[in-house]
């Protein structure tokens, strides 16, 4: 690098916090690469040219897979630094090679990755890329060939044939490898056809992924049902929630249902209602505490949904009413904000105003030992209602009333008057 284009350098990292990524405090949620190929202006392969403070470095161009062309010339990368690092560390050194994906004006002189732990993908020795699909808590190796074939698809939004090949031959092997196995049903969960649903469930009954400390190859295979669809899938999905023996199995399942039941209801409108009805009401019993991964000091959001919040996502996603009861028994759970802010979280996906009085007539009283909740169900209200009335019950309760929100009892979907002189709202 001249001292000219050194200069230039360090004149564009100053300039940074206008490219730098969006990331909130010490702490942010990485996206799965496919989100980050989509959102990102510009993907390259670079080598390292130079390195600078506050996390940039300056990267020579050696392959552009989109955005403009700019092989041969350099970018700025941002956002690189990680909380904690030791004074004067270095997240990269010259020479070393990555592909990026960058954030930012495609033709400027500054970009960023999209979080400090994803966005660069190093190029080791031997050729293999530190990959990483839609967990950002496995870093696998793959050759840099397939790779590349793996952005272009992304890019294109074409599947390619060769990689899925690959990937059902890593599954047909009599004894498996569980990080060919891992990589191969990612890319089912991203080009997949319903052909390969018979491969993917053999997966999931394979005796070398039963572990405990294989659930990750689970996962994937649960994420690649629920791109290919189907009843057979969905069944599976649900009986999963149902039956699996680990929560991040049945998180998994209640969410990959989304994708697996959105279009089913194209499909089989009838039974994709069995399916809604069927969750909501595994959902009753279903645990609330989310499933944490990763160190306490990890500044990536280190925690999956518990089962009970996926479920109700989905059937919040899916404008499934069925949710209602089970959301309901959610926000009446005493004293767990887990099940509470799951059975928030469906009303906010479901979007129905006429929820208000369900909701109101659930804020506890102010001797109520969590009365505490109420600033969460205030919350959820006001961006139901457009109203303020802050975080006691009973404004909240006079306004719905006012306006027949509270028709058929608490325990009814729409809440209201208990049947029987059970007393009325305040």
């Amino acid at each position: 690098m001249t001292r000219a284009a050194a200069a230039a350098f360090f004149v564009c990292l100053a300039l940074a916090p206008l490219a730098r990524a969006q990331v909130s405090g010490e702490t942010w949620e990485d996206p799965t690469l496919e989100a980050a190929v989509r959102d990102a202006d510009l993907i390259v392969l670079g080598e390292c040219a130079a390195v600078g403070r506050a996390g940039g470095a300056s990267y020579k161009v050696l392959r552009t897979f989109k955005g403009p062309a700019r092989d041969g010339r350099e970018v700025a990368v941002v956002g690189l630094e990680m909380p904690g690092a030791a004074p004067g560390e270095r997240p990269v050194a010259v020479g070393d090679r990555a592909y990026l994906l960058l954030r930012g004006t495609p033709t400027g002189p500054v970009l960023s990755v999209p979080t400090p732990t994803f966005g660069r993908f190093p190029v080791q020795s031997k050729g293999q890329v530190v990959a990483s699909f839609s967990d950002t808590f496995v870093r696998v190796g793959v050759p840099a060939a397939r790779w590349e074939r793996l952005i272009v698809a992304l890019v294109s939004g074409a599947p390619d044939d060769a990689l899925l090949a690959e990937a059902r031959a890593a599954l047909q092997a009599k004894e498996p490898d569980a990080t060919e196995a891992y990589v191969a049903l990612e890319l089912l969960a991203l080009f997949g056809q319903e052909a390969d649903r018979a491969l993917v469930e053999a997966a999931l009954d394979h005796p070398a992924f039963a572990e405990p400390h294989r659930f990750r190859v689970r996962v994937a295979a649960v994420q690649a049902l629920g791109h290919l669809g189907g009843g057979a899938a969905v069944e599976r999905l649900l009986g999963l929630f149902e039956r699996d023996p680990l929560e991040v199995v049945q998180s998994a399942a209640a969410e990959a249902l989304w994708p697996a039941l959105e279009r089913h209801f194209v499909e089989d409108d009838r039974g994709a209602r069995r399916a809604c009805e069927r969750l909501a009401e595994l959902a009753l019993d279903a645990r609330a505490t989310p499933i944490r991964f990763g160190a306490a000091n990890d500044p990536r959001e280190n925690e999956r949904r518990g089962p009970l919040a996926a479920a109700l996502r989905t059937l919040g996603l899916l404008k499934a009413r069925a949710g209602i009861p089970p959301a309901l028994r959610a926000l009446e759970r005493e004293s767990d904000g887990a099940a509470l802010v799951a059975g928030l979280l469906f009303f906010q996906e479901l979007g129905d105003p006429e929820q208000a009085g369900a909701i109101a007539w659930r804020m506890r009283e102010p001797t109520a030992k969590d009365h505490y909740f109420n600033p969460l169900l205030s919350g959820a209200l006001e961006k139901l209602t457009g109203q303020r009335l802050g975080d006691e019950r009973g404004p909240w309760v006079r306004w719905c009333r006012q306006r027949a929100l509270l028709p058929a009892g608490p325990d009814a979907p729409l809440g209201g008057e208990r049947p029987g002189g059970g007393g009325a709202p305040r």
